[in-house]
């Protein structure tokens, strides 16, 4: 009878760890990544500024800026107004993606910056701060 118990308790602790597995891969699927495609779509939800700089001078300088902050460029639609960058894994984060929106004004253009992380469960990730990041080096290049 002791026999039987500890292979019924063996099996007991094997489905609690093959349970506690599939319950995280579920979380992680539930939850949701940040895309390229959902970081577009929220445009209007993020930290805007605007800036006296005509929008010709603000689209063509802010590569370099998506460089000089630690981001990698991904592409860019000048039609629709919008640059789109990403940082890719850390020790610290599975990565984010950042969509930077530009609105011109009559003598200014205004800058939208909407950053999501890749994975909604990476509670390590700063994807918050991109925003304030970004501004701080615009207002460096741009003397604001």
């Amino acid at each position: 009878m002791i026999i039987e118990q500890r292979s019924h308790n063996s099996s007991l602790s094997e489905m609690t760890v093959k349970n506690i597995i599939l319950l995280f891969i579920l979380t992680v699927f539930i939850s949701g990544c940040g895309t390229l495609s959902s970081t577009l779509a929220a445009k209007g939800t993020g930290s805007t500024r605007s800036y006296q700089i005509p929008f010709d001078k603000a689209w063509s300088e802010m590569p370099t800026m998506i460089t000089l902050v630690g981001l990698t460029y991904v592409r860019d639609d000048i039609k629709e107004r919008y640059m789109l960058a990403e940082r890719g894994v850390t020790g610290w984060s599975w990565g984010e993606k950042v969509a930077i929106f530009f609105t011109p004004e009559e003598k200014s253009t205004v800058i939208e910056v909407v950053a999501k992380p890749v994975l909604y469960t990476n509670i390590s990730s700063a994807y918050w701060t991109w925003p304030d990041v970004i501004f701080a080096e615009l207002d460096k290049m741009w003397k604001q």
